[in-house]
């Protein structure tokens, strides 16, 4: 359980690193228009949608906890790739400024961003639904009231230390914001690594939603 809401609280952190950062990332690496915050952000909003509806069908209506690791694994494979599309992005239009979206969807690299962000979304529906879920369903009834209240003030807390990760690395380190990003990747892997050693969980339902998922069906 403790396990569930602290694996909960980091995708807040994961997503703030990420949804705070949208705004400065679209006018000052990617020289966008003012227009293209909305577009990365629906971009966003739409891939975990997308995912929450995925999550439902690959789980077959039941809480499946395998999700979680192709969760992480999604999460931080698009967030390097986003570091490799918006640098090459930056690159290729380093004259450009003031951009509009429909002319940031035809510049190099421009659609594969885009993309980028919406996979990330994905991976985080794939990632947190069954967390929640688990969360409920491992609850009794007269204590949900209360590990809900305590699973939002670890999410508020962990929001918090995504907010100071962000400031100690733009602001005292000086790092880019794709930097940053690859940067907060690699923690994703690392802290969920450390969850899924905790509770074997996760690794094991993944072994075998793989072996059913290869069994032919008869």
């Amino acid at each position: 359980m403790i396990y569930c809401i602290f694996a909960a609280s980091w995708f807040w952190l994961y997503g703030g690193c990420f949804l705070t950062q949208v705004p400065n990332f679209a006018i000052t690496v990617l020289a966008g228009h003012p227009r293209l915050i909305s577009i990365l952000l629906t971009a966003f909003i739409i891939g975990v949608a997308a995912g929450s509806l995925l999550c439902h069908r690959l789980s077959r209506g039941k809480i499946e906890p395998a999700l979680v690791p192709i969760g992480t694994l999604g999460l931080s494979l698009f967030a390097l790739d986003l570091y490799f599309s918006s640098t090459a992005f930056a690159a290729a239009n380093q004259l450009a400024s003031n951009l509009m979206p429909i002319q940031f969807l035809l510049a190099p690299n421009g659609l594969r961003l885009l993309l980028d962000l919406v996979f990330i979304g994905l991976f985080g529906g794939l990632f947190i639904v069954p967390l929640y879920a688990m969360i409920q369903r491992d609850t009794e009834d007269g204590t949900r009231a209360r590990v809900l209240s305590v699973n939002n003030i670890f999410n508020s807390l962990f929001m918090v230390a995504g907010s100071l990760l962000g400031m100690l690395c733009l602001s005292i380190l000086s790092w880019t914001i794709p930097e940053f990003f690859v940067v907060v990747a690699g923690l994703n892997l690392v802290f969920m690594a450390l969850i899924f050693y905790l509770e074997p969980l996760f690794l094991s339902s993944l072994k075998r939603w793989l072996k059913i998922a290869k069994t032919p069906a008869q």
